[in-house]
């Protein structure tokens, strides 16, 4: 198992662009430190931000937010907030069988177990090579 989902940070930020209510079934166990990608903590920061200031949560009121702390552009742009959700809405009929919340807090326990997993285990190979690069030039 990698140590980061790429695809499941897309899920949860998605899921909850879709489905603001999904935020209660995962705010107790993730926070903006579980996501891997830049962008990814940052829009998740938005929207912990939006949901502490009783605000609605979209694609519109997130991509505000990520304009007014200048972190738009990093994070994709508008374009990258409407594909996560569209994305999201193009998943197959079996994924989209549990409820909205249910879905992201799945998606949500796969990013903390991920993160919770030991750092790899260097191959044989990797070992040697870390060794040879290491040795002081003769």
């Amino acid at each position: 198992m990698q140590p980061q989902s790429i695809e499941a940070e897309r899920s949860v930020i998605g899921g909850i662009l879709l489905a603001p209510e999904s935020w209660d079934a995962i705010a107790e166990q993730v926070n903006a430190s579980d996501f891997y990608r830049p962008e990814h903590r940052a829009i998740f920061r938005q929207i912990a931000l939006l949901v502490d200031r009783n605000e609605p949560i979209d694609v519109i009121t997130v991509a505000d937010r990520l304009l007014a702390t200048g972190e738009l552009d990093a994070a994709g742009g508008h374009t990258y907030l409407t594909d996560l959700v569209s994305k999201r809405q193009q998943r197959p009929t079996s994924a989209l069988t549990l409820a909205p919340s249910e879905n992201v807090r799945c998606f949500a326990n796969s990013l903390v177990q991920r993160k919770i997993l030991p750092p790899p285990v260097l191959t044989q190979r990797d070992a040697a090579q870390t060794n040879w690069s290491m040795r002081p030039n003769d």
